[in-house]
């Protein structure tokens, strides 16, 4: 059998040895069937029975005998089950070796849940933030009305002012009509006195 590679490692069938750099593992022959039947299916799912076949060349082999072998498997490829890189245990169907530039999509889902917690508590984080400087901008705001009196000759004849509209009459002298030079503002209700009166 030739040699051939998952990931990054080169197997090598005829020593029952994996090698990566300056690493060499020996493997247990059912190690080295297990690797060789799944790279015969490139990249596919290879069912359990299909899998029993290939490596103890027949049909009924236990659940517990195949596990024990693709954990040994994982053992010498220094793969992780929970975040696989060589070898993708696909839930009720078997197993398929990954390909050097994949990962497993139960990692990659994984992943991207994580990540989508993390904006998410970022955003919550940025909601909070940006609600408690609101509130302490409304707390701290002075929300005193400010009155602005003009001089007659200023030549300004309206003025806005926040919420406020402040218009310059020239010649009133009676304070008692002061209270029309200042309207909310937007209000157009009353009209514009007549400088020329």
């Amino acid at each position: 059998m030739q040699d051939f590679i998952v990931g990054d490692w080169t197997v090598k069938p005829a020593l029952n040895r994996l090698s990566r750099g300056d690493t060499e593992v020996t493997a247990e022959p059912r190690v080295i069937a297990a690797l060789i039947a799944l790279n015969e299916a490139r990249g596919e799912v290879l069912a359990k029975d299909d899998f029993a076949a290939k490596v103890w060349n027949r049909d009924v082999v236990s659940d517990d005998a195949i596990l024990k072998v693709i954990s040994k498997t994982r053992l010498a490829l220094g793969d992780d089950p929970q975040k696989p890189r060589y070898i993708e245990t696909v839930r009720g169907r078997g197993y398929r070796l990954l390909s050097q530039d994949e990962t497993a999509p139960e990692a990659r889902s994984r992943h991207s849940r994580n990540a989508y917690r993390r904006m998410a508590v970022a955003a919550g984080i940025a909601v909070i933030a940006a609600g408690g400087a609101f509130l302490a901008g409304a707390h701290f705001r002075d929300d005193t009305p400010k009155v602005i009196f003009l001089e007659e000759d200023s030549g300004l004849r309206v003025i806005n002012e926040g919420d406020f509209t402040i218009q310059s009459i020239p010649s009133r002298t009676d304070d008692t009509n002061r209270k029309n030079d200042i309207q909310p503002a937007g209000d157009t209700s009353q009209e514009q006195p007549d400088p020329e009166r």
